[in-house]
């Protein structure tokens, strides 16, 4: 096996790893770890080895893209949709955190069972419907609004399906009913595009009507299944309210500090270099990953299955310009730290440095101190442009937005 042309392959081989880090040498600074790349192919260049001739071979590599900025990023004006429910305020989301939480504890019972007298269905009570969704004027089936044996819940916040009216029209309906019902679709229906506005019929029949048994909603029960302060059912209901406003008051935070890096992204001319975006799509796939499983979206397995270079590659394909746009925020946001002179917070940092080696100890983990001191100070300075940035421009916090109604929301 091998001969002659192996062992010449294999001498071009250690000559090439033995010289290119001295060949890249003056380039070192300019170049963007990992991003070499011979041009020559191995066998010419095994072909080429001559003892009296010196070995010549071509490599390329990226060089960090220079920020060069198209407009100022001091004195903009920046409009931003708060986070939350555009729907529901505080009060009716708590009472609905409430009510989840007496249904967690409760059961569905067949109505026909329970309340043999009255089997049709009633505000509370909940439905398993097939449902179709035609255009009025034509009859036409829309597609993806069509389901079969979907449950809908009557205390839904909302409209189930996004369809207002829906519920309305199927109360009084029996098991074995169908009805079609007129309705005019939400003003701000994005998918199907089209639909927005239009005079649609929806044909449902209940297969069924389930009747809630749940606990009662008292004090005993809240200090029970909630013990905290403030006791009692309405002390449950502030603190559901006090958690569900902070959670919106830091998804606006989050929202602003989003708004402000594609601001910043938006006034700079950058082509990103393709490794950079390989980095960067590489770092966004595995979060997204991780994000899923720790929210319980995926199984281990599941992240496994999903974490393939053919995956890696469709998602880096599918957001090309969403990564480009994230490495010009991240080189602008930098940009801006050394250009305004900007210091980070060193006892916060150190702080974190030590929070986070505590929890690799625990964790009984290796730790990359370098790393790990790269990521908490990248952190902290991005802390510290953002707000600069928060100071020298204006910032309009506008109500929640509506979002966007689609049947592949659900």
């Amino acid at each position: 096996m091998g001969g002659p042309a192996a062992a010449k392959a294999a001498a071009a081989e250690v000559l090439l790893n033995d010289t290119l880090p001295d060949a890249l040498g003056p380039y070192s600074e300019a170049a963007i770890s990992g991003s070499e790349a011979v041009s020559d192919q191995i066998d010419a260049l095994a072909a080429s080895l001559d003892p009296a001739a010196a070995f010549i071979y071509r490599v390329g590599f990226d060089t960090l893209p220079a920020v060069v900025w198209t407009g100022p990023y001091k004195g903009l004006t920046l409009e931003v949709a708060a986070a939350g429910d555009a729907e529901a305020g505080l009060e009716e989301r708590a009472a609905a955190q409430v009510l989840a939480a007496r249904k967690e504890k409760g059961a569905l019972r067949v109505a026909a069972a329970v309340r043999p007298a009255a089997p049709a269905l009633a505000q509370g009570d909940a439905a398993v419907i097939d449902f179709q969704l035609v255009l009025a004027d034509t009859g036409e089936a829309i597609p993806g609004a069509a389901r079969a044996g979907m449950q809908v819940d009557t205390d839904l916040l909302g409209a189930a399906l996004g369809l207002p009216g829906l519920v309305p029209g199927m109360l009084g309906m029996a098991p074995g009913d169908a009805r079609e019902l007129p309705l005019t679709m939400p003003a701000d229906w994005a998918d199907p595009p089209g639909l927005a506005g239009a005079s649609v019929i929806a044909k449902v029949s209940v297969r069924d009507v389930l009747v809630w048994e749940l606990p009662a909603a008292d004090d005993a029960w809240a200090d029970a299944t909630f013990p905290g302060e403030p006791a009692g059912l309405e002390g449950l209901r502030a603190r559901f309210r006090d958690a569900i406003a902070a959670e919106d008051a830091a998804a606006t935070s989050l929202k602003v500090d989003e708004a402000l890096a594609d601001a910043v992204a938006g006034i700079m001319a950058m082509d990103v270099p393709e490794s950079i975006i390989q980095e960067v799509g590489q770092e966004q796939y595995q979060a997204e990953l991780l994000q899923a499983a720790s929210s319980g979206g995926l199984e281990p397995s599941q992240v496994a299955q999903l974490a393939t270079p053919a995956l890696l590659n469709r998602f880096i394909a599918a957001r090309r310009g969403d990564l480009a746009a994230v490495y010009r925020a991240q080189a602008g946001m930098e940009a801006i730290f050394e250009a305004e002179g900007l210091a980070v917070n060193q006892a916060a940092v150190d702080g974190e440095l030590q929070a986070a080696r505590a929890a690799y100890a625990d964790a009984s983990e290796e730790l990359d101190e370098d790393r790990l001191t790269e990521q908490v100070v990248t952190a902290a300075q991005r802390q510290a442009t953002v707000a600069w940035l928060k100071a020298n421009n204006e910032v309009n916090v506008l109500p929640p937005a509506r979002p966007k109604r689609s049947f592949r929301a659900g």
